[in-house]
């Protein structure tokens, strides 16, 4: 009897500390402000534990004829994985346009130990007839890096 309540307790201490780690902290976590190289910022107010990301982003528009640079804000909703330098997916729906961007990409640490995101976008516009759909997505990459708040 003491032999089996032994086996009980080892598998049970077992089970449990391997569902404990793997919830531990990710090393690259997406949570807070980042900042990409042409300006915009991407704001993460929270990660769930199921890996759902929302927050908000600010872009900079410059109207080509002025030179006037102007923000705009969107809402962002995604999914990240729960790995030391997770991928994700996120989308903003622009309110100045009718217009949606989705970035996915993978968290990585550097070898200084800063963070740095590595995405590939695709900005869909609407367009007015189907004939026309293969210049409604446009395609690039963004780089954003993690900004220190004090």
């Amino acid at each position: 009897m003491r032999g089996n309540i032994f086996y009980l307790t080892v598998v049970f201490a077992i089970f449990f500390l391997e569902k404990s780690s793997s919830r531990r902290v990710t090393k690259c976590n997406l949570l807070g402000t980042w900042k990409n190289e042409l300006g915009s910022t991407l704001q993460v107010d929270q990660v769930g534990y199921s890996g759902r990301i929302s927050g908000s982003y600010v872009t900079i528009v410059v109207d080509t004829k002025t030179q006037k640079k102007s923000n705009y804000t969107g809402s962002v909703a995604g999914l990240q994985q729960k790995t030391d330098e997770p991928t994700f997916g996120f989308i903003v729906k622009w309110s100045f346009v009718d217009s949606s961007t989705a970035w996915v990409g993978q968290c990585f640490q550097n070898q200084t130990g800063g963070e740095v995101l590595e995405t590939i976008w695709l900005l869909r516009s609407p367009v007015t007839k189907q004939a026309d759909n293969w210049k409604g997505t446009k395609v690039g990459s963004d780089f954003f890096y993690r900004i220190k708040e004090w």
